[in-house]
């Protein structure tokens, strides 16, 4: 691969027949794969012990609505037509719907701006709920990202506490949680990158299944270049990852035989065959 169109660790990257690798140019830091890319700062905000990690005003409800009304009814029309959106394994949501009653966590590999979009679809009307980089709050995507079940991570114990809280107060109502694991947003780069403990650790914390997916890329061709030159989307649904009961008595290798499981269900479902990262390879 020329190394003017594809990182270096794409040398050791190898996906299936059929599975596209897209040129994304060198535009990441390769040792550190959790970076975050600089945000625009455009407010500002204060996230401490007084923000309000669960927002039950008149009117966040009432965004909260219309920006779930967009995405459902606008988004869902205009993700296919734009970037060719397909989702594989809407099915899942039903096979194991008793599986879900309490809820679920959801994860997947974090690549593109509409990327939640492909989740909202899987899931339908139901609310999600997402950590997020708290620095977002300060970008343009803020509001939309507060009011679609955004919560931006903590930066002090007390924070931290109503952090806790307010996700226990969503898996109170049965709600879902939806975590990329590999906490930052690299655009249409196909390796999955090593995955942080949070949604494995509320897995444990919750007791809930966890319902890998994985984005995978087609070559745009013939008509869709009119819509831009990135690569269309297609997101696959794996089937959930239960906690294995006998590893109940210790929790942090219950956790990391989630997290390596959730690993290597989504590289099978993003089509790579040899991946340059390992799911822990940030904590070696």
């Amino acid at each position: 691969m020329s190394s003017t169109l594809y990182p270096p660790e794409y040398e050791r990257l190898k996906v299936a027949d059929g599975y596209y690798i897209p040129p994304v140019g060198d535009v990441f830091d390769h040792e550190n794969p959790h970076y975050h890319k600089p945000i625009k700062h455009v407010m500002e905000y204060v996230v401490d012990n007084n923000y309000p990690y669960m927002d039950n005003s008149f009117n966040f409800k009432f965004w909260s609505f219309m920006y779930y009304a967009q995405s459902r009814y606008l988004t869902r029309w205009l993700h296919p037509l734009v970037n060719g959106f397909k989702l594989v394994g809407k099915e899942k949501l039903y096979k194991y719907k008793d599986l879900f009653k309490d809820g679920a966590i959801t994860i997947c590999n974090h690549m593109q701006r509409w990327d939640m979009a492909g989740v909202f679809e899987f899931n339908g009307w139901r609310r999600h709920w997402y950590p997020f980089y708290r620095e977002q709050l300060c970008g343009p995507d803020s509001r939309r990202m507060r009011v679609m079940g955004g919560i931006p991570t903590p930066v002090d114990i007390p924070s931290t506490r109503h952090f806790y809280a307010a996700f226990d107060e969503i898996h109170r109502r049965k709600g879902w949680i939806h975590f990329y694991p590999e906490a930052s947003r690299w655009d249409y780069y196909v390796p999955i990158r090593p995955f942080q403990k949070g949604a494995f650790a509320f897995a444990e914390r919750y007791n809930l299944p966890i319902i890998p997916m994985a984005y995978s890329y087609r070559e745009r061709t013939g008509w869709r270049k009119l819509f831009g030159k990135t690569p269309l989307l297609t997101l696959t649904v794996g089937d959930p990852i239960l906690i294995d009961e006998t590893l109940r008595g210790n929790k942090r290798e219950l956790i990391d035989d989630l997290r390596k499981r959730s690993f290597e269900s989504m590289l099978k479902l993003a089509g790579i065959i040899e991946n340059p990262w390992n799911y822990n390879d940030t904590e070696k």
